[in-house]
């Protein structure tokens, strides 16, 4: 029986290997053939071609294909050829050369063309910031299908700065962007209901709930949000099974807020807690997200032992990323690591410890404030002074940290 399911793997691992070798040929054949067309006057075998190409990372070869779609006025190699010359594939952005073959693309009727040279006139980044013709070109992509041009003109004519706002004509397009199926249309739905009565809310909800399922990290993250803290207009009970449900299915799409919720209810809820070894690798996750709270999380596991083998040297890398991620908290844990361990000459490094605490203080990090006091009041790597101390205190208290509230009356009887 073994040797009998052993023929079989072997029959169909040799089988799948021929499957792909053929796929592989069969793809050589088309490509062949549409450069072959391509030079006949074929723009649409052009840009199957450069398509091919730039599947295959040949981007050079892929952008000649593109350029004699384009000069054959294939709207779809304009396009693609854009987006070459926008995203800097071939390590020469230009942004110029992008909006030339956006505009071509868009006059030749292709609505994707016109929904991102909208983009680009939308956004400040390219230098081509121009309001009314973004929304122009939004609006010929919506009125073409394109339904994502639809939520990007309705969010437009609901900006408050925007002179020629028009709330109602910008929930219409958020509706029919969401009824093709766009996710971003029903966010932005979703935040319009969730400013009215509880009926309105349980809409907002079901809208977040269609998009997280279209896969919008954004949506998933709000729907969990609303079943695990319910709005205070609407009576439901906290669903933190519900929740966690949409926070995995943010998660699995690589949303770290997500991620990092799912650790915290693994952490800290008494219905997850027997789960709270997984919380390790969620924050983990969301620390290589980008997510500096994950990377404090994580941080301050591995600095007590919770969950996982204690580690200070893993405590310090990940206290030190979550302060590049600009997390305040992280910033002052990296600063009381070096405060408290003993370094050179058997000392603390006093003056990394004041940098680190200086930006989380300056992050209005009350507790950072007031360890700054104390290292002021101390004359910890610096000139011991009261009133400097006084100053951190107070601001530390007006930052609601109750630390720094009684070390700052506390000082309040003693002569500087």
């Amino acid at each position: 029986m073994l040797l009998l399911r052993s023929k079989s793997l072997f029959n169909y691992l040799a089988l799948a290997s021929l499957f792909t070798v053929f796929n592989a040929y069969s793809e050589d054949l088309d490509f062949n053939a549409a450069v072959e067309d391509c030079y006949k006057g074929s723009a649409s075998e052009c840009e199957l071609a450069g398509a091919f190409l730039y599947k295959n990372k040949d981007y050079k070869k892929a952008e000649k294909y593109f350029k004699m779609a384009c000069e054959g006025n294939n709207s779809k190699g304009c396009n693609e050829l854009a987006h070459m010359y926008l995203e800097d594939v071939l390590g020469k952005a230009s942004y110029s050369s992008a909006i030339s073959f956006f505009e071509k693309g868009c006059a030749l009727n292709y609505a994707g063309s016109c929904n991102n040279l909208g983009r680009i006139y939308e956004s400040k980044k390219y230098g081509q910031y121009d309001l009314k013709k973004a929304r122009a070109s939004y609006e010929k992509a919506c009125y073409m299908g394109e339904s994502l041009a639809c939520s990007n003109l309705g969010r437009i004519l609901a900006d408050p700065k925007n002179p020629d706002k028009n709330l109602r004509k910008s929930k219409e397009l958020f509706e029919k962007s969401c009824k093709a199926d766009n996710p971003e249309g029903c966010v932005e739905l979703a935040k319009i209901y969730l400013k009215g009565d509880a009926d309105d809310v349980n809409i907002g909800l079901k809208l977040y709930e269609k998009a997280c399922s279209l896969n919008s990290k954004d949506a998933c993250w709000e729907a969990g949000n609303l079943y695990a803290v319910p709005k205070a207009k609407d009576d439901k009970p906290s669903d933190l099974i519900t929740a966690f449900q949409f926070y995995q299915y943010g998660c699995n799409i690589n949303s770290a807020d997500c991620c990092y919720n799912i650790g915290v209810l693994y952490e800290y809820s008494p219905e997850f807690k027997k789960d709270s070894h997984m919380a390790p690798a969620l924050y983990e996750k969301a620390c290589n997200l980008k997510d500096g709270l994950g990377c404090n999380a994580l941080g301050t596991l591995y600095q007590e032992g919770k969950s996982i083998d204690k580690s200070e040297q893993k405590a310090f890398s990940y206290f030190e990323k979550a302060c590049r991620l600009k997390v305040s908290d992280g910033c002052m844990n990296l600063g009381l690591i070096y405060k408290n361990t003993p370094g050179k000459n058997n000392k603390p490094d006093y003056k990394s410890a004041i940098k680190y605490l200086e930006m989380s203080c300056n992050m209005n990090n009350g507790l950072a404030c007031g360890y700054l006091g104390l290292m002021h009041e101390k004359g910890e790597g610096v000139e011991r002074s009261y009133r400097r101390g006084k100053v951190y205190y107070d601001k530390s208290c007006a930052l609601k940290s109750s630390f720094g509230c009684d070390m700052s009356q506390k000082l309040d009887d003693i002569e500087p």
